[in-house]
């Protein structure tokens, strides 16, 4: 790959400290005086202590996941170094370790950090919506960990350990917590013994919350949105058959129904310009973006019922992080079901079996709000074909299918009916089935060689379905202007599909078989080497029906197809796009680490690794490749070498822990997504990255009552040079390096912008001025003209008659005929070659830019112990802080996440007997009421540039009861 000129002066002191420590003798520490509680931890497979484990692990404990409100996914962040959390649409939340993620947009596309359960990977879960319940222990693992966790966990690993069954007694705890927006949440254990070798454990949690988030819309549905109401059940049993022999089930599901919204808010300052919408780089407010440059506003002007109207009213848009205005509300709603089975089995003193199974079903459906007449003041035309301008607006229903003629607005299923454009969208997995099936051979020998062996198979299959259902799409479907018709009369004939929807049908199957051997030199220094080959296959049918086929309908009386005329069947775009062969590909790799462990005392672990680390492509959308010969429709697999040394040290006498380390990484085709043909490909870029952590615990032993954590993370990655990539927001380079000779134009048609050379557009604005073009006239919409734009200020614009000298065009009918008719005859005439002057947008250089992490984080943890003759009050305060970050890979100031910080507190108390069995919670989260964003989206040009915005939790406070029994 190519090699990076980094910037080593910040890094060099963490590998020159690391170093240090393997050759400066460090006095042994009194193994006698401790107060810092050891963790038992299974990172390698096998139980140990954390401070033996040559591997960058944070591990939670169930006290310390209560003391800390480590509450679900997102909450990892708060006390995990290099990790930060982002909410996204596809239902599970996506992680970044050590700036590895996934960045890459395909139902094939793998996480960077995969997700564990009792050491089994399950996919993607409910690390977004659900809360940890009955946990063991929390296991985060950083760096490359595909020897003995999988292909995916090339950041990094999260291993989910469950509460187990206990044979000695019964115990139960109910915990009850009430707090803020009337939050009832009801926790429930019991572990019952069935015989000295049989238990079982049941837990359970249901949680309602109304909304934080206030609609105010006056005709709203209700008053809040943003609610919660889960149920959360767990069953385990556990059976020791013998001395040799246990068995552990899981069962678990997750269960949600609830008015979730899964954003906060846009930021957009509107542009007075249609192409772009909301300008770029302006402050981030939340106004309403240009009435007109949006996908549905632009079909709404090609069907005719809308017209050309630069400025609305803006005074319905909601202001700030927690208001919405939505006449329609949002609806979430997750089924999950987890069953494990995992064997361990003694052979004889010297070998020990592991056999495992893991079962994942999951559905997965968020239905997005549409806003109400007071927030869009923009009105439908009255007209014959919609009388009033009240259009419909496709919905769903149990007679209203696809395949039958039936789907949406021409089955009678009707979301709404409204005189103004407006729409939501649908993301629906109906069924996600992940399976996961281990065996695993570990050695306990006396000697000094030891080994594991095992191998692994996982398959996962689903349907992803993406709607966007909007009344300016039935409009377009029930009455389709000429343009699209072949010049038939508008409303003449129908279109079909009526909703913007396009499905995936994928598969993927894994198999690998790992080892590692042990060498333990002397009582000192130990040799870890591992290996792991693993081979991967995976297929994916896609389809796009929206406005496919022409036929005959009407709103409730169904479709009828015209004669050859039907729906894509699944897998027709790929074979259609010309692409040789079927839609399935396979790829294989070998992996694995080498690690030198050494204790240079009884209580001082030093370490250093190499280890490679490997993540699957999969399949881009298709396209023609004769018209993208340079297009690949598969995209590659990640691989990264990685470099650590670290080092894990306890000073007993002095009540301290200290766990550090230092990486470098050299990945190549890190995988991302760039714009081609109005299309997301993925492809890969080559990128270094490097880094330093570290971890604190003190508890002076002068004042046992005060406890101390800190935990630090600085990140820093630079892509490789020659990285270019279309930023569709800065597809002229206006933003960064000026114009030039491009001007930017929007397509009416699919609501995408393009980029055309000012002097070719020019020449056609000159004929049209001169009526040369006839019947050609359409292609160009003059509804608005507009000059070369700067960051952060609006785009320059002029109307007819009085066009501004140098101002062109802002919007097309539809590109495809601008290009072929128009183009090419300027083309003609200039001597100019169409497909140089005619472009997607101009590639952004990312040479040396970061990638999509903070730099710096932090966490610091004060608690204090308060003990009185008959309670022991616990004081306890969190804060952690993000740097700031950037969204893309293009690094403008507009795409930062800004910097945040959030303090959490808690006042415990409890009988100060060793036999308590009850404690209260006074608890606050955010208690600063900071506006935490976790991520902000993409601005796309179809939604007028606008981004969404995803945040933590507003402050709330509440009261949590617990008693044992």
């Amino acid at each position: 790959m190519k090699k990076l000129p980094l910037n080593q002066n910040f890094i060099a002191p963490f590998f020159a400290a690391a170093l240090f420590f393997f050759v400066t003798p460090v006095p042994a520490q009194d193994t006698e005086v401790t107060s810092i509680e050891e963790v038992i931890v299974t990172s390698q497979r096998v139980e140990e202590s954390l401070q033996d484990v040559p591997i960058a692990v944070t591990a939670l404990t169930a006290d310390m996941l209560e003391d800390q409100q480590i509450q679900s996914g997102s909450d990892l962040q708060l006390l995990t170094p290099s990790l930060n959390f982002q909410g996204n649409d596809a239902g599970g939340g996506s992680f970044n370790i050590r700036g590895i993620t996934n960045l890459a947009v395909s139902p094939t596309a793998e996480s960077g950090v995969e997700i564990h359960v009792n050491d089994m990977p399950v996919g993607s879960t409910t690390m977004q919506d659900g809360e940890f319940l009955d946990m063991e222990r929390i296991e985060v693992l950083r760096g490359p960990q595909g020897t003995l966790y999988g292909k995916n966990s090339v950041g990094g690993a999260i291993n989910l350990i469950t509460g187990r069954p206990q044979f000695d007694e019964i115990s139960q705890m109910v915990s009850v917590d009430l707090g803020d927006y009337d939050l009832e949440k009801i926790r429930y254990t019991l572990n019952y013994p069935l015989s000295d070798s049989m238990a079982i454990r049941i837990a359970g949690m249901t949680v309602n919350r109304d909304g934080d988030i206030e609609n105010i819309y006056s005709k709203r549905p209700t008053k809040h949105i943003n609610g919660r109401n889960s149920d959360a059940y767990r069953f385990s049993f556990a059976w020791q058959i013998n001395d040799s022999t246990d068995v552990l089930l899981v069962h678990e599901t997750y269960d949600e129904d609830s008015t979730r919204h899964y954003v906060n808010n846009r930021y957009c300052k509107r542009d007075p310009s249609v192409a772009v919408g909301c300008t770029p780089g302006a402050e981030l407010v939340h106004e309403l973006t240009h009435p007109m440059a949006t996908y549905v506003e632009n079909l709404a002007i090609l069907t005719g019922i809308l017209d050309y109207t630069p400025v609305t009213d803006m005074s319905g848009a909601p202001k700030g992080f927690w208001q919405s205005n939505n006449r329609g509300n949002p609806r979430y709603i997750v089924e999950q079901e987890i069953t494990q089975l995992i064997i361990n089995h003694s052979i004889n003193d010297d070998w020990n079996l592991t056999l495992a199974h893991s079962t994942k079903d999951r559905l997965y459906d968020r239905t997005g709000v549409y806003e109400s007449e007071e927030y869009d003041r923009l009105r439908f035309k009255d007209n014959p074909l919609f009388p009033g301008g009240y259009v419909p607006m496709s919905g769903y229903g149990a007679n209203c299918t696809l395949e039958d003629g039936t789907f949406g607005v021409y089955g009678g299923c009707i979301t709404d009916t409204m005189n103004y454009p407006d729409g939501f969208d649908r993301q629906f997995n109906p069924d996600t089935n992940h399976d996961t099936t281990e065996i695993r051979v570990r050695s306990s020998l006396d000697g000094s060689f030891n080994y594991l062996i095992g191998a692994i198979h996982t398959s996962t299959s689903g349907i992803s379905t993406y709607d966007i259902a909007a009344n300016g799409l039935d409009a377009l479907a029930l009455a389709p202007p000429p343009v699209l018709t072949g010049g038939l009369p508008q409303g003449f004939v129908q279109l079909y599909a009526p909703l913007y929807r396009t499905s995936n049908k994928a598969a993927t199957r894994s198999s690998a078989i790992f080892g590692e051997v042990y060498y333990q030199a002397n009582d000192q220094l130990k040799y870890t080497l591992g290996i792991r080959r693993t081979e991967d296959y995976k297929e994916q049918y896609g389809r796009s029906p929206f406005l496919s086929v022409v036929g005959f309908g009407s709103a409730g009386g169904g479709f009828t197809a015209l004669p050859g005329e039907s729906i894509p069947e699944f897998g027709q775009s790929w074979y259609a796009s010309g692409t040789p062969g079927d839609p399935e590909t396979d790829y294989a790799n070998t992996t694995g680490r080498f690690v030198v462990d050494f204790m240079l005392n009884d209580n001082t672990l030093l370490y250093g690794s190499i280890s490679k680390g490997y993540k699957g492509g999969g399949f881009n959308p298709a396209l023609d490749p004769e018209k993208y010969p340079d297009t690949q429709q598969v995209f590659p697999a990640t691989e990264l070498d990685a470099f650590e040394v670290g080092f894990k040290a306890d000073f007993p006498s002095m009540g301290m822990r200290w766990n550090a380390s230092a990486y470098f990484y050299d990945a190549a085709d890190y995988q991302v997504t760039k714009i081609k043909n109005k299309t997301r490909l993925n492809e890969g870029i080559d990128v270094d990255i490097m880094g330093a952590e570290s971890e604190f615990i003190w508890i002076p032993l002068q004042a046992p009552n005060w406890q101390f954590n800190v935990g630090m993370s600085w990140t820093d990655s630079e892509i490789a040079s020659g990285e270019m990539i279309m930023n569709p927001a800065n597809a002229d380079l206006c933003l960064t390096t000026g114009c030039g000779n491009w001007h930017l134009m929007k397509n009416a048609a699919d609501g995408e912008v393009f980029v055309v050379r000012k002097d070719v557009a020019t020449m056609i604005w000159n004929m049209w001025q001169g009526g040369l073009w006839g019947p050609a006239q359409a292609i160009i919409v003059p509804a608005e003209f507009h000059g070369d734009r700067v960051t952060g200020q609006p785009t320059p614009v002029s109307f007819l008659p009085n066009v501004t000298p140098g101002h062109l065009p802002s919007i097309t009918a539809s590109r495809d005929l601008y290009n072929s008719v128009m183009i090419g005859t300027a083309c003609d005439l200039m001597g100019c070659n169409p497909s140089e002057v005619i472009l997607d947008g101009r590639l952004s250089d990312v040479s040396g830019n970061s990638l999509t992490h903070p730099e710096f984080s932090a966490n610091l943890g004060i608690q204090y112990n308060l003990n009185t003759p008959d309670h022991l009050i616990t004081f306890r305060l969190d804060a952690y802080h993000q740097d700031e970050r950037y969204t893309g890979l293009f690094n403008l100031a507009w795409d930062k996440v800004p910097a945040w910080t959030e303090y959490n507190a808690m006042i415990s108390i409890k009988p100060s007997s060793a036999d308590a069995n009850w404690r209260v919670d006074i608890y606050g989260q955010n208690i600063t009421d900071e506006q935490n964003i976790m991520h902000i989206g993409e601005a796309t040009a179809p939604l007028g540039f606008n981004k969404s915005i995803w945040a933590r939790e507003r402050s709330t406070y509440g009261v949590r009861w617990t008693y044992n029994f």
